[in-house]
């Protein structure tokens, strides 16, 4: 999930909201690309005709206007909408994508793809280098018996859900994350949390296949049987490390019937007493299915959301099992009224999609400008993995520095029972399989004119979070190039080391290196096949 990436919270808040009708708000008016943003760079007269031989649509300097709008109308992140490269390409054809590759190397130009323009730095639009927006590789196909589908690497996650339904019905399901406008393959090469995590495992742990054009412009094919390595540095090793995305191959699952949530708010003067509680007794003893999304925000609270697969029954029995119900955190020893919420898998979805949608349809799952187009002025975010159960005294810590910075923290249960741990730390390029939960700190801004309250803020909430992460584990696609001291192992960990052997395997050069966090090669004998993890 790039730029969107906690799940249940959000989820119910929003389906009470459709149920009051207050989906609809006006969108926020934020500055577009404007010419004067335009760097002054062309492409060179030998690299244009190479282009526009492709299959391809081509948006260079010759229209300043267009090339503005091109690369920074689909970012995520308004903050970056101004930043434009040599030229964006959108290949009609994973072919053309190998050619454009090839084109540009020859010309002695670096290359990044952009499949959702969700990257929390605008990674996707480099100065200087060119842009391959895959936009128009969305395809969507369900195999006949439904077991897997194939998707183009230029789809978004709402792309993907919209065509598993419509072509498998809806008893089937897609593993992945919450926000439709995502692009599948940043979100599934960074790992890719979601919905189903708990009892199906990341969404690259759905991979059966990726293609790639690698860094001399071929296509290669990986697995489980054929270039092994690669295949399992597609499942978490980040997006644009190795290749360029063309394809994925992904397991279906049958869906789950209906899902029940409940949500229910701790008082600050109990809030510490919980947060202790909660990941010391109720992770180890809470079903393998219990999703926890927890909001903890500057007044001292904190928003408890509890999500479950069946029916709302099921859902109050199991916390009531775990003692929530007859705890001295909930007021009357009983969830809210109006708390809970049933809803089935593609309502789910769709309701998601309402945050940033304007209807409640299925359409919704496509509504990608209007979503675009209701991004916030500026945000900044950092994450962390906690590997083991946080101090006590780091809860108040961190109550502090979000009443200074008017920021957020939201919590995301992932280890312990999940299908997450089922894969061996080494199987798979993500590293933080045993780590008790996610957390990820947040700040928005709604003017163009409080951009610059963010990176103070963020580096704040950091020094205040670092002595109890120790060299920070963090989540690559939450992107940040100040994640810590060293951002390589926040993000590889131990797996550092194999994943530069495959790098220098596919891209021994650093072709595709155009970010200050890009993987580098290793320096081995290029002869030598890279190790793969066993």
């Amino acid at each position: 999930m790039r730029a969107c990436h906690h799940v249940a919270g959000r989820l119910l808040a929003i389906a009470l909201a459709a149920a009051l009708g207050l989906l609809a708000r006006p969108a926020v008016a934020l500055p577009r690309p404007t010419p004067d943003a335009v760097q002054a760079a062309a492409l060179t007269p030998a690299l244009r005709r190479c282009l526009l031989r492709l299959d391809a649509r081509l948006v260079d300097g010759s229209s300043p206007a267009a090339l503005a709008e091109a690369a920074g109308g689909r970012l995520w992140s308004a903050v970056h909408s101004r930043t434009v490269p040599l030229a964006v390409v959108f290949p009609r054809t994973a072919t053309a994508v190998g050619r454009a590759v090839r084109c540009a190397k020859r010309a002695g130009v670096k290359v990044t793809a952009r499949s959702g323009g969700g990257s929390f730095l605008g990674y996707s639009v480099r100065p200087g280098t060119l842009t391959l927006d895959l936009s128009e590789l969305d395809g969507v196909t369900v195999a006949q018996n439904r077991r897997s589908v194939r998707v183009q690497g230029g789809a978004r996650l709402g792309q993907l859900y919209y065509h598993v339904y419509k072509q498998a019905g809806p008893g089937v399901a897609a593993v992945a994350g919450t926000c439709p406008n995502v692009g599948v393959g940043g979100h599934i090469l960074g790992g890719g949390y979601g919905f189903l995590t708990p009892w199906h495992g990341l969404a690259c742990d759905q991979l059966l296949s990726v293609t790639m054009v690698d860094a001399n412009g071929d296509l290669v094919t990986a697995s489980r049987g054929k270039n092994a390595d690669l295949f399992a540095a597609s499942c978490g090793g980040g997006g644009g490390n190795f290749g360029i995305a063309t394809e994925f191959r992904l397991r279906l699952h049958q869906a789950p019937a209906l899902f029940s949530l409940a949500t229910f708010k701790i008082a600050a003067a109990h809030a510490v007493d919980f947060l202790v509680h909660w990941q010391s007794r109720l992770l180890p003893s809470a079903s393998s299915k219990l999703l926890f999304e927890l909001h903890l925000q500057p007044d001292g609270t904190v928003s408890v959301v509890a999500f479950l697969p069946g029916r709302r029954a099921a859902l109050d029995e199991e916390l009531a099992r775990l003692g929530v119900l007859q705890s001295p955190w909930l007021p009357g020893a009983q969830l809210p009224k109006g708390s809970t919420s049933e809803l089935s898998w593609i309502e789910a979805m769709v309701v998601t999609a309402g945050s940033k949608a304007r209807n409640s349809s299925l359409q919704a799952l496509l509504d990608f400008d209007y979503m675009v187009g209701r991004r916030p002025a500026g945000f900044a975010e950092k994450s962390w993995f906690a590997l083991k159960p946080l101090p006590r005294r780091a809860f108040p810590a961190i109550f502090a520095v979000l009443r200074k910075t008017d920021a957020t923290v939201t919590v995301l249960s992932t280890g312990l029972k999940t299908a997450v741990r089922r894969r061996r730390q080494r199987d798979t390029a993500f590293p933080w399989r045993r780590a008790l939960y996610f957390m990820k700190a947040a700040k928005r801004v709604r003017r163009e004119a409080d951009v610059p309250l963010l990176a103070p803020a963020l580096a704040q909430i950091q020094r205040q979070m670092a002595p109890f992460f120790p060299r920070q584990p963090a989540y690559i696609n939450y992107i940040d190039d100040q994640a810590s001291p060293d951002p390589l192992w926040s993000y590889y960990g131990p797996n550092l080391g194999w994943l530069r052997q495959v790098k220098a395997k596919f891209d021994p050069d650093g072709f595709f290196n155009t970010n200050p966090v890009a993987i580098p090669a290793a320096a081995t004998n290029r002869q030598q096949p890279a190790t793969a993890p066993q």
